[in-house]
């Protein structure tokens, strides 16, 4: 188990040696979310030769003030130590020191969380709150969760399995990420490209076929010979590779749909539709009255019925809520 917590709080005692700062607070799951994770961990690991038989969790807050504001005061930390707190629980989250530790041989212990090219949602909200609570020199705060795993194996090569099971189930690659170490700074080691101009004044044409095969762009020939025409003939001036992403972006099938909105030439004959115009005749007259949004910015809704909830009786306020009845429809949304 995890060790326990000191009653006092440490919330004066902040390492300084680290760029950021670190609070940890355990348990990161709800009961119920612990269990579910480790049943399906056990159910992965079941013909591995591998048995896992504790699972133990927490966060890792890490804090990095304005590089101008210095040291967080005493009350700052104390803020802040309240914040991260659980209500009910605040001698489950301290400053610097982790809960979890490896200490024996069958354990493992992994820690997740954002990528730290980006700052994250989360992060946002966290420093609006800090920012409303009077604690102004916080630049950014992201969360990781670590995971303390108790298992038994039979074969040395299990542990791969299990440690495949969990990052497959806790990690989303595309916005996170295994910390090997404690992180002492959100730097991630890249650097932002300077902006290039592209020489279509000089080379024409070549230039921009160049930027578009690069950076993936999609331009036809079409396309090519329109901006060429724009830039060199009415703006006069070489773009830079940014407008250039931004043109593939904003003029897109994607966005624009070009091709589903616009006119189609078959056999040198114009159709009396176009491929959008067909689609959204399958909506029968019919159809129609059961649908309150149809086709409308990638998302429609359907009449649902009347139905009883609960409300409050003086909205944006404290108060009691009562019964009341509403239409409640339904809403479906697609992504082309």
């Amino acid at each position: 188990m995890a060790s326990s917590p000191e009653k006092k709080q440490k919330t004066a005692s902040i390492s300084s040696t680290s760029s950021l700062l670190r609070f940890y607070r355990t348990p990161a799951f709800t009961a119920h979310a612990n269990r579910t994770l480790l049943a399906y961990l056990r159910a992965q690991v079941a013909d591995a030769g591998l048995q896992v038989e504790e699972l133990v969790t927490e966060y890792c807050f890490y804090v990095e003030t304005k590089d101008d504001a210095g040291a967080l005061s005493a009350a700052d930390q104390e803020t802040l130590h309240w914040l991260l707190s659980e209500t009910f629980e605040p001698q489950q989250t301290r400053p610097a020191e982790p809960f979890l530790t490896t200490e024996k041989p069958n354990e493992w212990l992994v820690e997740v969380g954002p990528r730290m090219n980006f700052s994250t949602a989360w992060s946002s909200n966290a420093v609006a709150i800090c920012q409303a609570c009077g604690i102004s020199a916080i630049k950014r705060i992201e969360r990781a969760t670590r995971y303390l795993v108790r298992y038994s194996s039979t074969k040395p090569e299990a542990l791969e399995t299990l440690k495949e099971a969990l990052l497959r189930h806790e990690c989303d690659r595309m916005t996170q990420q295994v910390y090997e170490k404690p992180l002492v700074s959100f730097w991630h080691g890249k650097t932002v490209q300077p902006v290039r101009k592209i020489p279509i004044m000089e080379r024409g044409i070549d230039a921009l076929k160049e930027i578009n095969e690069e950076i993936g762009l999609g331009f036809d020939d079409w396309d090519l010979q329109y901006y060429l025409n724009l830039f060199k003939e009415k703006l006069k001036r070489n773009p830079t590779d940014v407008e250039c992403f931004d043109m593939g972006q904003s003029n897109s099938e994607h966005s624009r749909h070009w091709f589903f909105g616009g006119k189609i030439v078959v056999d040198g004959k114009e159709m009396p539709q176009t491929l959008f115009q067909m689609v959204k005749n399958t909506l029968t007259e019919n159809a129609k009255k059961n649908s309150v949004i149809a086709f409308h910015d990638n998302s429609s809704v359907i009449k649902g019925a009347n139905i009883v909830t609960l409300g409050p009786v003086n909205p944006g306020e404290p108060s009691p809520v009562q019964e009341r009845t509403l239409d409640s429809h339904l809403l479906l949304t697609a992504e082309t």
